[in-house]
């Protein structure tokens, strides 16, 4: 059974009559690792007002006109659903 977090501030984000990102998060975390622990991280990232991704490098697609940015947590140990 994966930890619940409690998220304070993500809650107050679905708040309000806007569609919230949250929400659906909180749904994919009921059978999700990766998504649980995004909310974990995420709370403790608006907690310290500080992004715990980093920069995986860039890889490019010829003929899609764009790329895709990796990104991994600093806080793999705590967070390993979000790891890389």
């Amino acid at each position: 059974m994966p930890k619940e977090y409690k998220t304070p501030q993500l809650d107050e984000l679905e708040k309000g009559p806007w569609p919230s990102f949250v929400k659906e998060i909180k749904l994919a975390a009921k059978n999700s690792e990766m998504s649980n622990d995004l909310l974990g991280q995420l709370e403790q990232s608006y907690h310290e007002r500080l992004g715990h991704w980093k920069h995986g490098g860039i890889v490019g697609v010829m003929g899609y006109g764009g790329g895709v940015i990796g990104r991994y947590s600093d806080l793999s140990e705590k967070y390993p659903g979000v790891s890389h």
